[in-house]
């Protein structure tokens, strides 16, 4: 399920990064995904699935797990904009000239 929510957050990084689409859907994903991750947390249950039993085995659920595949899944989202300005212009805009 972390890999799944890396691929959540990855897509929605991608269309927010688009200038086709509104930014109104990805923002909504977004914030979707962030409202689960704040009841999974809380409750200490899964929001889409059963934890008592899935296909009759025992679930423990683990929201880091969708936490750190989101954080992963936002920084693959990212790297293709910091790549395009180069590692050491993203890092320190006041080098351009100097780069």
């Amino acid at each position: 399920s972390g890999i799944d929510s890396a691929l959540f957050i990855l897509a929605a990084i991608s269309m927010w990064r688009d200038q086709g689409i509104a930014r109104a859907v990805p923002a909504m994903a977004l914030c979707t995904f962030v409202g689960k991750l704040v009841y999974e947390f809380t409750t200490g249950d899964m929001l889409f699935a059963n934890a008592d039993t899935t296909n009759g085995i025992p679930v423990q659920p683990l929201p880091i797990s969708h936490l750190i595949g989101g954080m992963v899944g936002a920084m693959a989202g990212w790297i293709p904009a910091i790549k395009n300005k180069g590692p050491v212009k993203a890092a320190f805009p006041s080098l351009q000239s100097v780069v």
